[in-house]
């Protein structure tokens, strides 16, 4: 059954004031939000935010799975006896680990089932086919951000995050603790930042990210344009889907080049402190005139 549910746009009072408003719905729609709760939750439930631990036993599984497909009769040759247990349920259903020590302890075992396994895909006797699973080249992937080899070639767990991602600093795969890197001495290695790290087997591209205080997430972020002329529909004119960590300055002038592209450049267009820069505002103006 669809509930259809009609709100007021209500008009600032104040004289030469353009800001408009919208209706609120207490328990059915959220201050600043487009989503219902119950949409946000059901998008967000797509993908399941991932511990580290957890993720880097899912990504084993699945590549077990998709070359189980591949080639079901190589794999069994190649798999270890305990594999079945470890990886035979997803994550979700089993317990993990607790304790320091005994999540190292799993960690490294699991990081080190997965270089077996590569090893074995990219080896002579595997199936052609094996290298081109997307789901090995995930595994590859994972265990590159999550692991390291040290001076003496023994595989580690790389360091969690020493402060949250941000865009100026894409690409960055290790950074500085001060706290435990001193002058002189050999940076810790750690996982990348949010706008590289992949954070679910099952979506690669889907990343993590956060509104301090408000909200986190994994997936992707959607800009969208509408319309708010008045005495007339609202319609949604022109949508852009990036990574969650992107910012959301990033997207205007390709918004803008879009509308134009199909003339309809706003004469006047709202947006959010977070898309506004100096640039933002006036670089429009030199491209539509």
């Amino acid at each position: 059954m669809a509930l259809w549910v009609r709100i007021r746009r209500l008009v600032c009072p104040t004289q030469g004031c353009r800001r408009t408003f919208r209706e609120q719905l207490p328990g059915v729609l959220n201050h600043y939000q487009r989503r219902t709760p119950r949409l946000v939750s059901q998008v967000g439930a797509v993908v399941r935010r991932l511990g580290r631990v957890e993720l880097v036993a899912e990504t084993m599984r699945a590549a077990l799975e998709a070359l189980a497909r591949v080639d079901e009769v190589w794999l069994t040759g190649v798999m270890l006896p305990e594999w079945a247990d470890r990886y035979g349920r997803s994550v979700r259903h089993e317990r993990q680990p607790s304790g320091a020590v005994a999540v190292r302890q799993y960690v490294e075992q699991v990081g080190a089932d997965g270089i077996a396994l590569l090893r074995a895909v990219y080896g002579s006797a595997a199936p052609a086919a094996g290298p081109g699973a997307a789901a090995v080249e995930v595994l590859r992937q994972v265990w590159v951000q999550q692991y390291w080899y040290d001076e003496s070639g023994q595989l580690r767990w790389r360091e969690a995050k020493a402060s949250r991602a941000r865009k100026s600093r894409e690409g960055t795969t290790r950074r500085r603790r001060v706290d435990t890197a001193a002058d002189g001495e050999a940076e810790p290695a750690c996982v990348p930042w949010s706008s590289v790290e992949v954070v679910s087997p099952h979506d690669p591209q889907a990343r993590f990210s956060h509104k301090p205080g408000k909200v986190e997430w994994v997936g992707y972020k959607d800009h969208q344009t509408e319309t708010c002329d008045e005495e007339r529909p609202n319609v949604i004119v022109h949508v852009v889907t990036t990574p969650a960590p992107h910012q959301d300055v990033s997207v205007v002038d390709a918004i803008h080049s879009a509308l134009a592209g199909h003339r309809m450049a706003p004469a006047e267009h709202l947006l959010d402190s977070g898309y506004v820069t100096p640039e933002t505002v006036h670089r429009p103006r030199r491209l539509t005139g």
